[in-house]
Parts: structure tokens; C-alpha cells; sequence
């Protein structure tokens, strides 16, 4: 987690301010105006997983070429990722599992800053 959280911050890094545009934060705190909550997971050695809070404080996301989804593992709804159920293995030897909570973040919208989200 370390590691990603550094890369995530460096790859958002601002030269005009000397910092990323992204924040982490605590799970109670409030994102400024024009910025939404994410969630980094990683399932370790392999791959690395965003959540992000919607106006209905609840959270979303998306597998790969999946749809956006609102539930997790246990097809619950996901208020606080960190609590959440992350074994998407669906028992497979090679499913994914994400095994580490990384981090909250205030993420930017998008007309602040382009990304490829919509």
C-alpha cells in the first residue's frame, strides 16, 4: 500500500503547486468542494482496485470491462470500503481477492482535472 499510494500521489503530482491533486483523508472526513471520496484496495503482487463514494453516500465500482456495481463481494451495499467484503475470487485459485485496504482519497471531479473516469 505504501508504494501505490506514492505512485498514485506522483502520477497527480501538480507543478504549480508542488503537490498531487489528490488528498488522503480519513474515512470521516469531508472532500472540498468539487473533489469525491475514492478508496484504494490492492489484492498484493497483482493488482490494485478504486471505490468511489456517489451522492447517495454509498460507493461504487468497476471490475475491468464489468458494470459499475454498488455491492460488494457478499452482493451487500458498500457503505465504508474498508469494511467491505473484497474476496471477488468467488473461490478460483487465481480470482481476485483484494487483501489491503490502502487509503481514502479527494479525488478532483472531472472538469477539475482529466481523468478517464466520466
Amino acid at each position: 500500500c505504501p508504494n501505490m499510494i506514492k505512485k498514485v500521489l506522483r502520477d497527480n503530482y501538480d507543478k504549480k503547486t508542488n503537490k498531487s491533486v489528490i488528498i488522503p483523508v480519513k474515512f470521516d472526513s469531508k472532500c472540498p468542494k468539487n473533489y469525491y471520496k475514492g478508496a484504494l484496495v490492492v489484492h498484493k503482487g497483482r493488482t490494485y482496485h478504486f471505490y468511489r463514494q456517489d451522492k447517495n453516500v454509498r460507493y461504487s465500482h468497476k471490475q475491468g470491462t464489468l458494470r459499475v456495481e454498488n455491492i460488494d463481494a457478499s452482493k451487500k451495499p458498500i457503505y465504508a470500503p474498508h469494511l467491505s467484503n473484497m474476496d471477488f475470487s468467488r473461490g478460483r485459485k487465481n480470482g481476485i481477492k483484494y487483501d489491503d485496504f490502502c487509503s481514502y482519497f479527494c479525488i478532483p471531479r472531472n472538469f477539475h482535472k482529466k481523468t478517464h473516469a466520466t
